[in-house]
């Protein structure tokens, strides 16, 4: 025999059910416009619970603490990151090709004004206690290492340090997000081009 159900009980269980993976993404986001506007610091866990509509009890679920969430939101940015720059340069077999497709790729998503991406730029340098900041290199290490991978297959003149042109192309992209203009005439990819062209001039083979 079947027993029936209330419909209070299904109510409840469904409210009992773990949040959805949108649910989840909506918090990162939630917390990543957060960050990039207020700071790290200057963002409480109820903050960003109010803004994506949810009790903080929920938010707590997901993420034990605001570290936490931190270090998920790099784990979300490497992924998507990662992900742009692999997709961009399939098929290409010039080495100084796929390297310069990649950096357009790394721009583009650099000076979309994506949150999450202000937010790994923005909080990497600062100092957090030394488990989550060893979590935030890990993550910056697993995208360094697609470019490393890129950067170890182009010609260079004998002496040149491989991983001294990563940290400058890395560097100089990077810092692109302080003085580009969205409405000046240079885009992503020209930045892009002439970046890599001025690090490439001076260790090409």
């Amino acid at each position: 025999m079947v027993k029936a159900v209330s419909s209070a009980a299904v109510r409840r269980a469904a409210t009992e059910r773990p949040a959805p993976v949108n649910k989840r993404s909506a918090m990162l986001q939630a917390a990543a416009k957060l960050f990039a506007t207020r700071g790290y610091d200057g963002t409480s866990m109820r903050d960003i619970a109010e803004l994506v509509h949810v009790q903080p009890a929920s938010l707590y679920h997901h993420f034990p603490s605001k570290s936490h969430i931190l270090v998920s939101i790099f784990e979300e940015s490497a992924i998507e990151m990662v992900d742009r720059v692999e997709k961009a340069v399939v098929g290409i077999e010039d080495p100084w090709e796929a390297l310069e497709v990649a950096c357009t790729a790394h721009m583009k998503a650099l000076l979309a004004g994506f949150d999450l991406i202000h937010v790994v730029f923005g909080e990497l340098p600062r100092r957090h206690e030394p488990e989550v900041r060893q979590k935030l290199i890990a993550e910056r290490d697993r995208y360094e290492d697609v470019f490393r991978r890129l950067i170890d297959a182009v010609p260079l003149r004998r002496g040149a340090n491989r991983r001294y042109m990563k940290m400058t192309l890395l560097g100089a992209m990077a810092w692109s997000r302080v003085w580009y203009l969205p409405e000046g005439r240079d885009s992503p990819e020209t930045l892009a081009h002439n970046i890599l062209n001025i690090v490439r001039t001076g260790v090409k083979s």
